[in-house]
């Protein structure tokens, strides 16, 4: 776990932020081949004969290489030391510190920096602005 002062946490914000905004695409990609796979499935598709079953087999393997892909690219986002805490607002917490206790900075997409910070125990709705650290 890293332990970050809210300086170091803005600096990571533009990165943080791209890998934030590919998660987002990722995950509407991912969406929307599943309903086109549910989409075929009902037309029968899963039937070798039908008309769909190619068209299946091959949205079947973009999910899957999508998956893959998603699931590789969070895997390597933990070395930003943040944890998404909402991914669809762009929700991200940095472990900080206050009187010697872990507590979050926290950062929403659009905000220009860390403002924020709150108990490891709150959410979104128990920030405070930074400067009470």
């Amino acid at each position: 776990m890293r332990v970050f002062t809210v300086e170091e946490a803005n600096r990571l914000l533009p990165e943080v932020e791209g890998e934030l905004r590919w998660f987002q695409d990722s995950v509407r990609r991912i969406v929307a081949t599943q309903d086109a796979i549910s989409v075929r499935e009902m037309l029968g598709g899963d039937r070798p004969g039908s008309p769909e079953y190619r068209e299946l087999s091959h949205l079947r393997a973009q999910l899957d290489e999508a998956a893959e892909q998603y699931n590789a690219r969070l895997e390597s986002f933990t070395r930003y030391g943040c944890v998404i805490k909402n991914l669809e607002i762009g929700l991200v917490d940095f472990y900080g510190r206050k009187d010697g206790r872990l507590v979050f900075l926290c950062w929403r997409m659009g905000e220009p920096s860390v403002r924020y910070w709150h108990e490891i125990d709150g959410g979104f709705g128990a920030r405070r602005p930074v400067e009470e650290l």
